[in-house]
């Protein structure tokens, strides 16, 4: 007991706390061990113990704390804090919640490794979130039919051919006709901006031609041909065959045209009326074609609106009307190698004189080109031309270069097309780039789609890398030739390039 009493101040003193105490109940007893009196209060710890009203107010505090799970020997004193006294430890009046950390021990532990990702194959860099889409177009507002309007999206990273000693390439070709698989000794393909279709051929042995069977067929009705390059696929009608005949050997090169063919004078019909309501040329050329099942895949060139009474389809086939809304605007069409689907494009996407300044399409580095031959031809260069309309429903201009004195001047151009400005700006353009110093020039290479070299398509605009220097041209024809040389397919591809060489 006296122990006790020189452990305890006086009670009525605030530091006298054990709230964050816990002590077992039958500790209390032990510390309290030979108290007696009558005069005792109802707390359970100081049981025995009288008159000590203060003491028993210090085991009420105490019984609060009776959650303990020390032995018997744990003394109150350890609960008690002074503020005489130096503060206690009082690790031991705690319930662990955790262990203490534990010493890793010294073994082997797999530690995976990660995939590699992905390598990107999004053309245009880094594919953006669906929810961040950027609908980034290449193309100036232009008035449309409201119900045709074209989503002409840009693509801004362009790849490039990488520059190096010596390129190993792998091309993949098969041929099918109707979807029988054949097989050909070689093959090619050529367009240019003054057609409106491909025209291939294809040299094949009896066998395979007995599958194409054109002499079986009615007109309309020929075998379609696929041939797929690499990424890239040609579909002609087989139209006609020529058979070549040597000694133990026979065989026979089939020709056609791509599918695009049935719209002009050999397959169509002529048609008859006049346009009695104000229209579009788009809006012409799409329902020209809605009967045909070719369908627009683009319209590239300048759009204007034709009056009422002025352009008629009598005895004129699809084609014919095609051209003419085309040649009009100082445009083209393109044929698409494997769809039947036709595209309007401008014949000079940049006015002649500014083309070497343009933005290529392609750049082509000398490393890849087998060969380069050209031929320069000498014209008047013209900085003026008129273009005015055949009826008095359209509109007359005045197109020249910019800074010149419209001297000497071009040919003056007349249609009943003529109707607004986009289409006299755009038929006065093509007309001054025509004339001057051009040099058409054709460049011999590959086609590869790892080393990014693609297949040339008309209107494009190419810039050529020779040791000499770099020179741009717009792209007029395309050639393609697949032979068959060790048992493996050589693909090589001709690009005529109309070169601007005049001021």
């Amino acid at each position: 007991m006296a122990a006790l009493e020189g452990r305890l101040k006086a009670q009525s003193e605030p530091s006298f706390a054990v709230l964050a105490c816990a002590s077992g109940i039958q500790s209390a007893m032990d510390g309290l061990d030979g108290c007696s009196g009558t005069n005792t209060t109802g707390s359970l710890f100081l049981t025995g113990c009288g008159g000590d009203t203060q003491a028993a107010r210090a085991g009420e505090r105490l019984e609060t704390h009776a959650d303990s799970t020390f032995s018997d020997d744990a003394l109150l004193v350890g609960c008690l804090q002074s503020d005489i006294l130096a503060a206690v430890d009082l690790a031991r009046c705690f319930s662990p919640e955790s262990l203490p950390a534990v010493t890793v021990p010294c073994e082997y532990y797999e530690i995976p490794v990660e995939p590699e990702p992905v390598p990107e194959t999004y053309v245009c860099g880094i594919r953006p979130p669906s929810n961040r889409l950027a609908l980034r177009f290449y193309r100036k507002k232009i008035a449309h039919d409201p119900r045709h309007i074209p989503l002409p999206f840009a693509c801004f990273d362009t790849a490039k051919t990488p520059i190096l000693n010596g390129y190993i390439m792998q091309n993949t070709v098969k041929a099918t006709a109707d979807g029988q698989p054949i097989e050909f000794f070689s093959a090619s393909f050529t367009a240019d901006t003054g057609g409106y279709c491909w025209q291939g051929s294809l040299t094949v042995s009896p066998e395979d031609f007995a599958k194409i069977n054109p002499d079986a067929r009615a007109k309309g009705e020929e075998a379609q041909i696929k041939v797929q390059i690499n990424a890239d696929t040609f579909v002609i009608i087989a139209e006609d065959y020529s058979d070549n005949r040597r000694f133990g050997q026979k065989s026979y090169t089939v020709t056609g045209r791509s599918v695009t063919a049935r719209l002009g004078a050999d397959y169509a019909p002529k048609g008859s009326g006049t346009y009695r309501n104000p229209i579009y040329a788009q809006q012409i050329a799409t329902e020209v074609l809605r009967p045909t099942g070719v369908g627009l895949d683009g319209w590239m060139m300048a759009d204007w609106l034709i009056p009422a009474d002025v352009y008629a389809l009598t005895d004129k086939t699809p084609m014919a009307v095609l051209q003419e809304l085309a040649q009009a605007a100082g445009g083209f069409i393109e044929s698409d190698r494997a769809k039947p689907a036709l595209r309007f494009k401008p014949r000079w996407e940049s006015a002649a004189w500014e083309v070497a300044q343009a933005a290529a399409d392609v750049t082509v580095p000398a490393s890849v080109i087998f060969g380069i031959s050209g031929q320069r031809n000498v014209s008047e260069r013209a900085n003026g031309i008129y273009v005015w309309p055949s009826h008095n429903k359209g509109k007359g201009a005045d197109v020249y270069r910019n800074g010149s004195n419209r001297e000497p001047r071009a040919s003056a151009l007349t249609h009943a097309l003529y109707t607004d400005q986009p289409v006299l700006l755009a038929a006065g353009v093509a007309a001054l780039s025509a004339t001057g110093v051009h040099k058409r020039e054709t460049v011999s290479l590959p086609v590869s789609d790892k080393y990014a070299i693609p297949m040339a398509n008309l209107g494009e605009i190419w810039q050529i890398s020779e040791p000499s220097g770099n020179w741009q041209g717009v792209v007029v024809g395309v050639s393609v030739e697949i032979k068959i040389e060790n048992d493996a397919p050589v693909v090589t591809q001709n690009v005529s390039i109309d070169r601007y060489l005049d001021d």
